[in-house]
């Protein structure tokens, strides 16, 4: 099934134009709070000589929420291609001008070896075949960093997209933008995406990036005329470059000539691998006696790396290292031939 396939099997193709009443309480007797959903249709407007790789259309929807605290802002959302950070495949933006969408952008990314994982298909359609050669970041990152550098980013649960969108620069040596400041939905509602549309009327296409980023936007405005307290997500802010991971070359501080006895080491497994499937390397050094584990620590002792391996780890591994916490082994996809 193709990535737009799936999408309209679940949304019709037209949206109709309709309002929606929020009260604040079960009464009902406080103030009554209209937002109003003014959907226009437009063309769509190519920008790119592959249509079905990247689209955007102007003015898709108008919010129309009378003097909320922030009224400019991007509302972004990302899908991931495996459980690695770097793996973005696609990215949906929501332009916000005074309280109006003015803009909104799709990007379909070619994730890290176009690979994908069955959980993450499972989760939002999208295969290496949806479609077939489309783009790496790369291509769309002047137009990205535009977009965010200065901006008021806004998702639901910022800590994941934030994170995605750090890890997939890095890992192409790409500069941060720095935005003026970044709010999560998630933070002030501290409900799911899916649960906050249910409970204001918000429709959503769960999974759907436009639909995510769009459902967010809406969100934002609506728990501002609520009065929900809006706070900057100040942990987020590890977007910003001075505060950027470190890149390592692999080449220069792997360990595969060094023979490992992996019964009782505790293992990490990070990246994409071209011959093996994660899972069957972990349970080939299950089979050998390793405990595996996802994430770096104090009782480390071997890292298995393959292509786009996670930039963090490797910084906590070299940390530990330089601290002489612990001497943790690090080899990669050339190693385990001799092993599996």
């Amino acid at each position: 099934m193709g990535f737009f396939d799936f999408f309209k099997k679940k949304k019709k193709s037209t949206v109709s134009q309709h309002s929606t009443t929020i009260y604040p309480d079960k009464e009902k007797d406080s103030v009554v709070h209209e937002i109003k959903k003014e959907i226009s249709i437009s063309e769509k407007k190519v920008c790119l000589p592959q249509p079905e790789i990247y689209f955007s259309k102007p003015a898709v929807v108008q919010i129309v929420i009378p003097d909320l605290k922030i009224d400019d802002f991007v509302a972004i959302d990302f899908e991931t291609a495996t459980g690695s950070r770097n793996s973005a495949c696609a990215l949906a933006m929501i332009v916000v001008k005074n309280c109006k969408v003015v803009y909104e952008y799709t990007y379909l990314i070619q994730p890290p070896s176009n690979k994908y994982s069955y959980h993450n298909t499972r989760v939002h359609g999208m295969n290496h075949l949806d479609p077939i050669n489309k783009p790496t970041i790369e291509e769309y990152y002047q137009e990205i960093f535009n977009i965010l550098d200065g901006a008021n980013i806004v998702a639901h649960n910022a800590s994941f997209d934030i994170s995605v969108l750090n890890s997939t620069l890095s890992l192409y040596n790409l500069k941060h933008p720095t935005p003026k400041a970044i709010y999560c939905t998630y933070r002030m509602s501290g409900e799911s995406l899916d649960s906050c549309c249910s409970t204001h009327n918000i429709e959503l296409v769960h999974h759907d990036p436009t639909s995510d980023a769009i459902a967010c936007a809406k969100l934002f405005g609506i728990l501002q005329c609520l009065n929900y307290e809006v706070q900057k997500h100040e942990e987020c802010v590890s977007i910003k470059e001075e505060r950027r991971i470190p890149i390592f070359d692999l080449s220069t501080i792997k360990n595969n000539d060094i023979n490992i006895d992996f019964s009782g080491k505790s293992v990490v497994i990070t990246g994409v691998f071209e011959k093996y499937e994660r899972s069957e390397i972990a349970d080939a050094v299950r089979n050998l006696g390793a405990v595996v584990r996802s994430s770096i620590s104090g009782k480390t002792d071997v890292v298995i790396c393959g292509k786009d391996y996670g930039q963090a780890k490797i910084a906590k591994v070299m940390q530990l290292k330089e601290d002489g916490t612990r001497d943790i082994l690090i080899v990669d996809e050339d190693y385990l031939n001799g092993v599996l």
